[in-house]
């Protein structure tokens, strides 16, 4: 077995003075400090929410939500943006986007290219049922919800057992009394779930027997990869007492046969809210989200082919701060792409 953290390259996102980091070869890098809540990576893309700071006369510290999208084909995109939507998570399936609203207590769904097609809207005032996570339980769009309730954030202090996962279209409760449910995922024949006030990670098989693992802080995130899944450790702003243990988050590695913890990295924030596991084909977005075009990435790419015996150095002029292990299987990739053809050195 290898080292956790050395064969999966993993993307962690961070919101509340927080950001975007990248973890690869044992090491955790910062790529931007905008803060960030979900975030989705597929062949086509990446999509991310971020808590904008857009600034104008009339309010000098003004902050916004924008779902963001990056592409190889149009860069950059805002796809929506509002100031009062509170978006939590981001999901692509099925050729569409589903964006859930915590602010407005809704779930929405677009077209990659952010056109609306529908909304799923839940009863009570703003924010009432703290509406977070998305996620596919058996080819089905599923969510999580600290509970029903009527009044804005009624979950204070009275979440407790009060929490559940259901189905987005039917909205069928697949799995209650949870805690600050977060991150609903499927491996196999197992469902996770965070239950995040309680600091566990909770497994059900088909049969509905349970198991928990129990972590030190609270849990928010979870991937999966090769040998182990990986899950975000934070301080919440939902639980009392929450300064107790480790002051930074973090994301620990537990081995998928045996459910041992085999190693952690700490992240400079306080929280964690997303994990992702970053594949071959996703490698070409990572640039982009730090605003390197196509043609300054193909001559940073250029500069670094062609220095490979310094390639620390060649680093060190590459805008992105991204690690060598990736940057050298992304020259790798480019490099058989006639898109990015190098000129001669």
């Amino acid at each position: 077995m290898q080292e956790p953290f050395t064969q999966d390259m993993l993307l962690a996102t961070s919101p509340n003075a927080g950001g975007t980091s990248l973890i690869a070869l044992g090491t955790a890098t910062v790529i931007d400090q905008e803060d960030t809540t979900g975030i989705w990576i597929s062949e086509g893309g990446l999509f991310r929410n971020v808590i904008a700071s857009i600034p104008d006369d009339e309010t000098p510290h003004k902050r916004t939500m924008q779902l963001q999208s990056f592409s190889s084909v149009s860069g950059k995109k805002v796809l929506m943006e509002d100031e009062q939507f509170d978006f939590h998570d981001i999901l692509y399936h099925e050729n569409r986007l589903y964006l859930v609203s915590t602010g407005t207590n809704e779930v929405i769904t677009l077209t990659k290219e952010g056109a609306e097609i529908k909304r799923y809207s839940y009863p009570g005032h703003n924010d009432s049922w703290h509406i977070n996570c998305l996620g596919i339980w058996d080819g089905r769009v599923v969510v999580s919800a600290f509970g029903e309730f009527d009044s804005m954030r009624g979950y204070k202090h009275n979440s407790t057992h009060r929490g559940f996962i259901m189905d987005l279209e039917s909205g069928q409760k697949l799995w209650e009394g949870l805690s600050q449910p977060h991150t609903p995922v499927q491996r196999s024949d197992k469902y996770y779930v965070c239950n995040s006030e309680s600091k566990q990670v909770l497994i059900k098989d088909r049969s509905g027997n349970v198991q928990c693992l129990q972590f030190d802080s609270y849990t928010r995130g979870l991937a999966f990869g090769k040998e182990f899944m990986y899950v975000g450790l934070s301080q919440s702003r939902n639980v009392e007492h929450a300064t107790d243990g480790p002051s930074t988050a973090r994301i620990v590695a537990v081995n998928i046969l045996t459910n041992q913890i085999c190693g952690e990295i700490s992240l400079p924030y306080l929280e964690i809210y997303d994990v992702r596991i970053v594949q071959n084909e996703h490698y070409f977005v990572l640039p982009m989200m730090l605003g390197l075009n196509g043609e300054d990435l193909r001559k940073r790419l250029h500069e670094c082919s062609c220095k490979a015996a310094g390639l620390a150095a060649g680093l060190n002029r590459i805008k992105s701060h991204i690690i060598t292990g990736s940057i050298i299987r992304l020259v790798s990739r480019l490099k058989k792409d006639n898109t990015f053809a190098n000129p001669s050195c």
